[in-house]
């Protein structure tokens, strides 16, 4: 059950709105916080849990009511689901239709202008005086354009219905529909704006965790939601089976009530009213885009109340206005901080009256005509399912709140956050404790060494490679198998060649400890080589107790450092192979356990160290520690073997092993050793003469051809430099 985070900035903004509401309704004295500001107990937290999910049931139920769920209705489903033992769905059916209707012309005002002339006349009186006289002439200047409308008959049908199965047709339980018929106008020509009948997808979704979730009441219903904490799967609150099988819910709800907005706002509205065009439009009205859902109570709210200093707790009323409540015993005892059931009450009923305050709103924004596709009952049911995304939405919050709470609560408790590393290093502290020190998981660090009286020739770890200390060997589990007790291990170096080792074993276990939402560590293995030591390393695979499968060999020597990451691919456990392989056919399981065993054998991490000092000792007949400090000749070995691939018949001591002392061995093999690198001294001293040689022929033939070069160049130049003069000479002769 994966955690889906939390969204902290969402979830403080809810909570302040939500306080200023339940302080509105609760008494003056009440004082409720948000739950982690209140000390409860592991307990409180399981029941708070199951407290949100039963105020979710309720509140979704009171807006089920509101487009037409009643207590004769949730009887019926209540008994399709635990009498009949059916699902029952939630249907959306629509289908519209456009017809032509009639034609008209229309008069549309292209230019309407007006002007007014002023004319003042003067007359002179017989006694000299003058009297003027203002006319006022008015002209109004018109342009109608004479334009064809189109009115086309579009009718509506829809209907939200709940049914049994698979089989929305019979005895379903229908919770409303409608009916209406409407005209829209178009210009521009006899082009019907729509099909002349289509019958939209039908959108359903299934209710049958909401009503496996309520139980019958004496008066009313009441939510029935549990977690089963006794469960293996039961984790935390916020995981476990019960909290799933909501949050599944409300995907499938939060998308159903979605798609249904979207039919009314795009579909009826922006395809089909939207079409509506006639030659003089008029301002179009409301749309549900613009509703606002804010003034409707969300009763579903994270809070916590000290009992010791509660004053005039609510009680639960006789006759509650919603049609489920909470059961009376879902709160465990009196001295939870949850709020009381009768708080509960107070909060649904509400809901229920600020969404009729709602709904008489909207039927004085929207028309209630029976010819408007958008009438104020499309608002209303916009409203509700608006108001049932909300909600799914607030009780993820709050749920995945509580997983939030527990978390601040452990780091707070530990003093940081636990990475993967901090969870390793825990373990291995706890293991020293559980184990005795021969059993307790080790480093996986091993110096390599010929005895405990020889230092180290190198260092071969596995080490963690994404944290800050970089030096972080991986502890494993170790077993020791001494050698000198223990059968050979074969190695196949080709299909011709085997060959058998001995010598110290470590079979080792290693526990991976990795977290959900975290990059677990890498590690790589590393092999260190000093100065003047060598060796083999291979790694590979155990194909059985006594075979070793070398993938990969590297020779590690002088300083050399070899870094190998190591790349893990995960297994299938017992248990899951034995589930997945349950419903194949005996064929498939029996090759599929088959190849399963093949895994499990050829897939043991393996690593092989060869010292080569002491195989140098027996493959030239020297006694041991002969070259442990003859490091001129184990270098001089060492480049004759990688090399140069000299075979070490030329280079062993071949005299009486039984007789011969260790110098006597180790002069001959440095005699044998000189023989061989003086021949190779002179046969590069041959190839560098022959070089020198070839070389200089090459460049006497690059001279040489180089001066052929250059002569060829000047009877070119020659012969360019004579052609002007000849052209000279003969234009002189040709002149008059």
């Amino acid at each position: 059950m994966k955690y889906s985070g939390f969204d902290e900035y969402s979830f403080r903004e809810y909570v302040n709105k939500a306080l200023i509401s339940a302080r509105k309704v609760l008494d003056v004295n009440r004082n409720p916080e948000v739950a982690e500001d209140q000390d409860h107990s592991y307990d409180d937290k399981f029941a708070f849990a199951e407290f949100l999910s039963n105020t979710f049931i309720a509140a979704q139920m009171n807006l089920l009511e509101n487009i037409g769920m009643n207590q004769d209705k949730i009887e019926k489903i209540y008994s399709m689901v635990h009498d009949d033992k059916r699902s029952v769905m939630i249907r959306f059916q629509a289908e519209d239709s456009c017809k032509f209707e009639k034609e008209t012309i229309a008069d549309v005002i292209q230019y309407d202008s007006e002007h007014i002339t002023e004319t003042v006349q003067e007359k002179s009186g017989i006694l000299g005086g003058t009297s003027t006289k203002t006319k006022k002439d008015t002209q109004r200047h018109k342009v109608i354009q004479k334009v064809k409308e189109s009115h086309w008959r579009v009718n509506l049908k829809y209907r939200l219905f709940c049914y049994a199965g698979n089989e929305p047709d019979k005895n379903p339980v229908e919770l409303c529909s409608r009916t209406v018929s409407t005209i829209i106008t178009t210009t521009g020509g006899k082009v019907c704006p729509r099909k002349e009948k289509t019958i939209h997808k039908f959108l359903e979704t299934p209710l049958t965790w909401l009503f496996q979730n309520m139980k019958p009441g004496k008066k009313v219903w009441n939510a029935g939601f549990r977690i089963d904490r006794t469960a293996e799967s039961c984790r935390t609150p916020r995981r476990n089976d019960q909290i799933e099988s909501a949050f599944k819910f409300c995907t499938v709800i939060n998308k159903f009530a979605k798609n249904v907005n979207h039919f009314f706002s795009q579909t009826v509205e922006n395809d089909i009213l939207g079409s509506h065009n006639p030659a003089n439009p008029k301002p179009m009205p409301r749309n549900l885009s613009s509703m606002d859902n804010s003034s409707v109570f969300c009763p579903i709210l994270p809070l916590f109340e000290n009992k010791d200093n509660l004053a005039g707790t609510a009680s639960r009323g006789e006759n509650p206005r919603s049609l489920l409540v909470l059961p009376a015993n879902n709160i465990n005892s009196a001295e939870s901080p949850i709020l009381s059931i009768g708080d509960i009450d107070l909060f649904l009923n509400e809901q229920c009256r600020t969404i009729q305050d709602s709904f008489q709103s909207l039927e004085s924004a929207f028309s209630s005509s029976e010819e408007k596709l958008i009438s104020s009952f499309e608002a209303q049911i916009f409203l509700i399912l608006t108001e049932s995304s909300k909600l799914t939405e607030v009780y993820g919050l709050c749920i995945n709140y509580i997983e939030n709470m527990l978390k601040t609560q452990l780091i707070t408790a530990i003093g940081k956050k636990v990475t993967p590393k901090d969870f390793d290093q825990f373990m291995r502290f706890h293991n020293r404790k559980l184990f005795l020190e021969q059993y307790c998981p080790k480093p996986f660090c091993y110096s390599i060494r010929r005895s405990e009286d020889h230092s180290p020739e190198g260092l071969l770890s596995i080490e963690a490679t994404n944290t800050a200390d970089s030096i972080d060997p991986c502890f494993t589990y170790v077993k020791h198998i001494d050698g000198e007790n223990a059968l050979p291990i074969k190695i196949p170096l080709n299909a011709a060649t085997q060959v058998q080792i001995s010598g110290e074993r470590y079979l080792h276990g290693w526990m991976n400890h990795k977290f959900e939402n975290h990059e677990p560590l890498s590690y790589q293995l590393t092999a260190r080589a000093r100065q003047f030591s060598s060796f083999i390393l291979m790694i590979g695979t155990v194909a059985g107790p006594d075979t070793f499968i070398p993938k990969d060999a590297i020779i590690i020597q002088n300083k050399d450092e070899i870094l190998i990451p190591i790349l893990l691919n995960e297994l299938p456990s017992a248990k899951e192979f034995k589930d997945s392989i349950a419903s194949l056919s005996p064929e498939q399981q029996r090759f599929a356990t088959a190849f399963r065993g093949m895994q499990l054998e050829s897939s043991v991490f393996g690593v092989c160290v060869v010292q080569l000092k002491p195989q140098m000792e027996k493959l030239l007949g020297l006694t041991n520690d002969s070259l442990t400090k003859e490091i001129k000749l184990t270098q001089d070995l060492m480049e004759l073997f990688s090399d140069y691939q000299i075979p070490s018949s030329l280079l062993s001591f071949d005299g009486n092993t039984q007789e011969e002392s260790t110098r006597i061995r180790l002069d001959r093999v440095k005699e044998n050793v000189k023989a061989v690198m003086d021949a190779i001294d002179a046969a590069k001293k041959k190839q560098l003469e022959e070089g020198k040689l070839r070389a200089e022929r090459e460049s006497r033939r690059a001279e040489e051809e180089l001066g052929r070069a250059k002569e060829e160049w000047n009877r070119c130049a020659d012969r360019r430099s004579s052609r002007p003069q000849n052209m000279v000479l003969c234009a002189a002769r040709s002149a008059p």
